[in-house]
């Protein structure tokens, strides 16, 4: 888990800078980072977002082509047609040992992420912000790479729960890094972790739409499966929004920054 927070953490620093900086969306601020981690644990998911992403992208060309639809919407939309191929492929590759979850959140929420902010990338942009993402990724899977090794498993591997280090970890296996401790457990079944990241973008994005409330289009479906497996999970949650809130709340008034480095929208670009 360390490793992994680590990749995810360098990852979303890197993506918040670049896009600061120079303006690009690179997918959006988790799709890089995440995607690193899920692919290092198993690498089949590189395939299955980059198809999915595919056949978001496409997708929703065709609605934006066939309907009105605009906004936000749109994400939603780009999220649920993103969902197809894993979903579908589920049903065929049960014996294979992927693990559904992971499949199901790299198929839907974050090719349709990147589907989405692809859509709005200036014409100038068009080149260059895939291959930064991409020079990105490989950068995060290079550092993952010199991290998992049998060495950095005896010191850290066994004092977290093993995410990159377990035995069901692509990369731990191949570098012979894997530690003898059981996965994580499974929190939530199959179907009804479906149910939760199809519902949940579609009920945030009417929370919005109705009352101007925004919960986020993936936050409440992972604090609503994180919360089953621990009771005391919630109120982590809300403390530690509300210290990050009044901290961000401080720093922008102290120093004037704003834009993606705080999660807000800056010069019309839309992050996530």
């Amino acid at each position: 888990m360390l490793v992994a927070i680590i990749l995810a953490a360098i990852g979303i620093l890197s993506v918040i800078t670049i896009t600061q900086v120079m303006g690009y969306r690179l997918g959006g601020v988790i799709v890089v980072p995440i995607m690193a981690v899920y692919t290092l644990k198993n690498f089949i998911m590189l395939p299955v977002f980059v198809i999915s992403a595919l056949i978001a992208y496409m997708g929703l060309n065709y609605v934006k082509r066939k309907t009105m639809i605009y906004g936000r919407a749109e994400m939603v939309a780009s999220i649920l047609i993103g969902s197809v191929l894993p979903v579908i492929g589920l049903f065929f590759m049960r014996s294979s040992g992927v693990e559904f979850q992971n499949i199901f959140f790299i198929g839907s929420v974050l090719p349709g992420l990147a589907a989405y902010n692809y859509q709005h990338i200036k014409p100038e942009y068009r080149l260059k912000d895939p291959l930064t993402a991409v020079g990105l990724f490989l950068a995060l899977l290079g550092i993952g790479w010199a991290l998992i090794t049998p060495e950095m498993s005896r010191s850290i591997g066994y004092l977290t729960p093993p995410i990159l280090f377990s035995q069901t970890s692509d990369i731990a296996v191949l570098k012979g890094a894997a530690v003898n401790m059981p996965p994580v457990p499974t929190i939530m079944d199959r179907f009804s972790t479906i149910a939760v990241f199809t519902v949940s973008p579609v009920l945030s994005e009417m929370v919005r739409e109705k009352y101007g409330v925004r919960i986020g289009i993936v936050s409440m479906g992972m604090l609503a499966i994180f919360a089953l497996a621990n009771k005391w999970f919630v109120l982590i949650y809300l403390v530690n929004l509300l210290a990050a809130y009044f901290a961000i709340d401080r720093v922008q008034k102290a120093t004037l920054l704003s834009g993606v480095l705080f999660g807000n929208r800056t010069q019309g670009r839309c992050n996530y």
